[in-house]
């Protein structure tokens, strides 16, 4: 199929139509651009010029120009076809035929430079390859305007890839050299480098981290034109490849790079917002990083100093993340544990791992990875009386932490249930890990844990028996404040602390209980502290929930069901459901979540379940 387009335009407005038209035609690669010419002239700048020159073929040592293979005669026209343009499809037919041959002697030779021993025989032909490569031809006729493209740039895929690896440097230096000696020129001069940058991006031959960084440069210094077609042609040709290799930290810098913009870049940063959708108002999938777990991910957790995240599988493979996606560390508990639980202490530089056995029988154990020192893993350290180690929790201050263990030992009746405190100091031995102090639960197994800081050592428990209680370290006895829990709500599974006076608890049958710790002045002493409110997201068990650290954008909660990934804003509708909003393309049967964790102050969350993925998500609040 053609389309032909027609205008009727002013002459002042040529050159804006011909951008447009341009811009067009790339995203498409299927439209002529015709215009009417008075007295030849061009407009743009451009003049016509004669047939393509047919392309430079290097040898060794000097440029030749290479012949072109004669051109086959044209057909005869079938009746009601157009002769014109039999005879033009014709002349662009030989002219691919004649360019890719010359391709493969260019590639040729260049092979057998990358193979010789004098690197400046090898600089001059890389170099020789990358105006080749960029050389531009015009597509013409007697009504078309000069439209840029590159003739080679789609047989790059053809090379392998160790010369794609050693010709790829070359390549993004002649490119860079383009764009900045077009950076004043309309911004169809940037056309051609931006879409061969972004074949380069798409072939692995330009690294997406160092892209982002070199067009947030191109936005701040004052190239803001280089920078948006960068950005745009990269973002249309392999937006899922960027999405994936970038960091949300750099997205966020690159995102608050646009907004500073100033107003006659307005069309294309809503361009932008709009087909990449990082400014989506919904809270949806960003990008899945590539899967390093060979099994379910258990646990999650993120270090904001080092902007660095830690996953466990339940296979016992420990994963480190750098803020690019790479693995930067990998750890074994051991055939015999895996992670349920992780937790951060910044300030130590230690994560701390709480392991479960995967033989019956077995005793649980810690562990703890040393994020800045050379033989990271210390541990694992069993806990011979502990058959369970259910959760973990870092409690105000950041120097003790709290894991809720079940104990058996010989001579008594049954197991007894314990939440034991440990001082991070005792990360040394098995003889060092013993516990400061033991918090006894009379109502069953301790399934959840939170920190809460007040002028004590406090922190928040829930129990298999249904119950939800405040502690604190000076009465291990008993709980001083017992939380009301709704009728028909099912253990508690998971628990959350705002920082300030939020308690957020999800429950095996569904349900998020609310609590306003504001009310506590208001209750009497012996007294159960009432909820605030109830409800519900979806029909399944209510795994995670997790407070977002940013409070300027108000009270937001992740929340993670067997089922998918919600948002609530629960500064909406006080004493009824909260706004709510689903994770868009991270619920189904495979992706049954245990783990959860936020990306310190930046709106992204990470999740990771049954998938053995796992998955960035963002939050823009409206």
């Amino acid at each position: 199929m053609k389309i032909s387009i027609d205008l009727d335009i002013e002459a002042s407005e040529i050159p804006l139509a011909t951008e447009l038209l341009n811009t067009l035609r790339s995203l498409t690669e299927h439209i002529r651009v015709r215009q009417q010419q008075e007295n030849g002239h061009v407009p743009n700048g451009m003049s016509h010029s004669p047939e393509p020159d047919v392309p430079l073929q290097p040898h060794a040592g000097s440029m030749v120009l290479a012949t072109a293979p004669q051109a086959a005669q044209a057909p005869a026209p079938q009746e009601g076809q157009d002769t014109e343009i039999l005879q033009r499809q014709q002349a662009l037919s030989n002219y691919i035929k004649s360019a890719t041959e010359n391709f493969g002697g260019v590639v040729q030779n260049l092979e057998k430079a990358l193979l010789s021993a004098d690197p400046e025989v090898e600089k001059l032909f890389l170099a020789a390859f990358g105006d080749v490569v960029l050389d531009p031809k015009y597509l013409h006729g007697d009504e078309a305007v000069q439209i840029e493209h590159s003739t080679y740039i789609g047989l790059l895929r053809e090379l392998n890839a160790d010369i794609r690896r050693r010709i790829s440097q070359a390549l993004v230096q002649v490119l860079v050299k383009k764009l900045m000696e077009r950076a004043n020129q309309p911004r169809t001069a940037l056309m051609l480098p931006a879409i061969v940058y972004a074949h380069l991006v798409l072939l692995d031959m330009a690294n997406v981290r160092g892209t982002l960084k070199m067009v947030e440069k191109f936005l701040t210094n004052g190239h803001e034109a280089v920078g948006l077609t960068m950005l745009g042609k990269t973002a249309e040709m392999c937006i899922d490849k960027v999405l994936q290799h970038a960091s949300p930290v750099h997205l966020t810098s690159l995102t608050a790079a646009l907004d500073r913009l100033g107003p006659q870049f307005n069309y294309d940063v809503d361009y932008l917002n709009g087909f990449i959708r990082w400014k989506d108002p919904c809270f949806r999938v960003l990008s899945t990083r590539k899967q390093s777990h060979y099994s379910a991910i258990s646990a999650l957790a993120y270090d904001p100093k080092e902007k660095q995240l830690i996953s466990a599988s339940r296979d016992g493979v420990v994963l480190v993340w750098d803020e690019w996606a790479n693995v930067i560390q990998k750890h074994m508990l051991g055939p015999t544990h895996y992670a349920i639980g992780l937790a951060v202490l910044p300030e130590q530089r230690d994560v701390i791992i709480v392991g479960q056995p995967l033989t019956k029988g077995s005793p649980a154990c810690i562990a703890a990875i040393g994020l800045d020192e050379p033989h990271p893993l210390k541990g694992p350290w069993s806990r011979p009386c502990t058959t369970t180690a259910s959760c973990i929790a870092i409690l105000p201050g950041g120097r003790q932490f709290a894991v809720g263990e079940t104990q058996s030992r010989p001579g008594e009746a049954g197991p007894s249930h314990v939440i034991c405190v440990y001082d991070c100091a005792s990360l040394q031995s098995a003889d060092s890990l013993q516990p400061i102090a033991n918090l006894v639960s009379t109502n069953g197994a301790v399934m959840c844990l939170s920190g809460y800081s007040t002028n004590k050592q406090v922190l928040v428990a829930g129990t298999r028996g249904g119950d939800v209680s405040l502690w604190a370290l000076s009465n291990p006895a008993a709980p001083v404040k017992i939380f009301t829990m709704p009728q028909n709500a099912g253990m508690p599974l998971c628990l959350a602390f705002d920082g300030t006076n939020a308690i957020l608890c999800g429950t095996s049958q569904n349900m998020l209980v609310h609590w306003d710790m504001t009310m506590m002045a208001q209750v009497p002493k012996t007294d159960p502290l009432p909820y605030a409110r109830t409800f519900q997201v979806d029909s399944y068990a209510v795994v995670k929930v997790h407070f977002w650290p940013n409070q300027q954008h108000g009270l937001h909660a992740a929340i993670i069901t067997n089922h998918g990934c919600w948002i609530a804003d629960l500064a909406s509708n006080p004493g009824s459901k909260p706004n709510v909003k689903h994770v868009q393309d991270v619920q189904g049967d495979d992706c049954s979540f245990t783990g959860a964790a936020w990306a310190g102050q930046y709106p992204y969350l990470y999740v990771g379940g049954a998938s053995q993925k796992v998955h960035v998500c963002q939050l823009v609040p409206e």
